[in-house]
């Protein structure tokens, strides 16, 4: 693994999870980085977009999750 990622150290893999904050810390840098949201800041619209679509088009559970994921 650390050979494909480029790490010289192949040790360094085995100390990621020895910080406690380290696994939040990635996974918020690769929030950032991809434009991704928290949930919890839209699932309140989300959920209101759901019920409109589903009420005025008839679109089933398939077509939705697709179409919420664009």
């Amino acid at each position: 693994m650390a050979e494909q990622l480029g790490i010289a150290d192949a040790s360094c893999p085995k100390e990621y999870g020895e910080r406690d904050g380290t696994a939040r810390t990635h996974a918020g840098e690769i929030q950032e980085a991809g434009g991704w949201w928290d949930f919890a800041k839209v699932r309140d619209e989300l959920s209101e977009w759901l019920d409109a679509r589903a009420w005025t088009t008839g679109d089933g559970p398939k077509s939705l999750f697709d179409a919420a994921g664009e």
